[in-house]
C-alpha cells in the first residue's frame, strides 16, 4: 500500500465508496461545497429568471426630522423630545 491516503490515491473510487457507506458525511460535503460555487453563478441565473434586487436599506432614521418642528426653543433632538411630553393628549402632535 502506498503512503498516500486512500482519498488522494483514487478520489472517484473513494467518493463512490463514501456515498455508499457514509452517505450523511458524503452529501453534507457535497452540499457544503455547492454553496461557494453558487455565489458567482446564482445572481445571473436569478436575474435571468426575472428576480430583481431589493431597494437599498435607508441609512437615516426617518422619524426624527419632524420633532425639530415641535421644539419651541433650541434646535437639538433632546430639546424637541423634552418639549413634547408623552401623554395621550400630546401624542397627536408627534405624528
Amino acid at each position: 500500500m502506498s503512503a498516500a491516503p486512500f482519498f488522494w490515491s483514487t478520489p472517484l473510487k473513494y467518493c463512490r465508496w463514501a456515498a455508499r457507506e457514509k452517505p450523511a458525511l458524503f452529501w453534507s460535503v457535497v452540499i457544503g461545497a455547492a454553496g461557494p460555487l453558487a455565489m458567482p453563478i446564482g445572481p445571473p441565473i436569478r436575474r435571468w429568471l426575472g428576480d430583481v434586487d431589493p431597494a437599498p436599506v435607508p441609512v437615516t432614521y426617518p422619524g426624527t426630522s419632524h420633532l425639530f418642528l415641535l421644539a419651541p426653543v433650541g434646535n437639538s433632538l433632546r430639546d424637541a423630545i423634552r418639549s413634547v411630553p408623552l401623554q395621550p393628549e400630546n401624542l397627536h402632535r408627534m405624528v
